[in-house]
């Protein structure tokens, strides 16, 4: 932990879209451990990268995706949606944080009207089964944040994190966290 704050905040060493790194320049991953630094927070959750961040990140978005980056409501095929990129922190101790794309895009129940299609809840999703058309989903990870980063709970998703506060350390592993008989798998 690299704060006395009161936050779990990690030392940020690099930031990947897929396999472009973001954070070659000095001030944008400084950006993200300016301020707060990079916080895990469960109490939050969507995860807010550092607006310094934005562009290298839309650009490494659109490279890697070759979609326009936005958090507005997208519809993806299946195999489309398999294209998105993995979101990596390296953080001290040259941990790799990877952050998959059924974790941070949302799939969302949409609503036609004359105005156009407008997001109308959450729906559950098994990434494990293919779909067939298209599916509308929402990115929830932000590029607004003034200084720092959030790594909210959509960037917990299938990682036990453990939290030792006499240490003061955070443990982050991967692990498998679906839930049986439940339609929603984020793996």
């Amino acid at each position: 932990l690299t704060k006395s704050h009161g936050w779990y905040a990690v030392g940020v060493e690099a930031v990947h879209v897929g396999d472009v790194l973001i954070t070659s320049s000095p001030s944008v991953l400084q950006s993200f451990n300016d301020d707060k630094g990079t916080i895990i927070d469960s109490g939050t959750t969507d995860s807010y990268l550092p607006k310094a961040a934005s562009v290298p990140f839309k650009k490494a978005w659109e490279q890697t995706t070759g979609r326009v980056y936005t958090n507005k409501l997208e519809r993806y095929t299946y195999e489309g949606f398999l294209k998105l990129p993995l979101v990596t922190f390296t953080i001290a101790g040259d941990v790799q944080w990877s952050i998959r794309p059924e974790s941070y895009m949302e799939a969302a129940k949409v609503k036609r009207k004359a105005g156009g299609v407008t997001s109308k809840g959450i729906i559950p999703f098994n990434i494990s089964v293919p779909w067939q058309g298209l599916k509308s989903f929402t990115n929830r990870m932000y590029l607004d944040e003034p200084r720092g980063c959030v790594m909210g709970g959509n960037a917990m998703v299938n990682h036990d994190i453990l939290f030792d506060i006499e240490a003061k350390r955070v443990g982050i592993a991967r692990a498998d966290c679906t839930y049986g008989g439940s339609d929603y798998v984020a793996a």
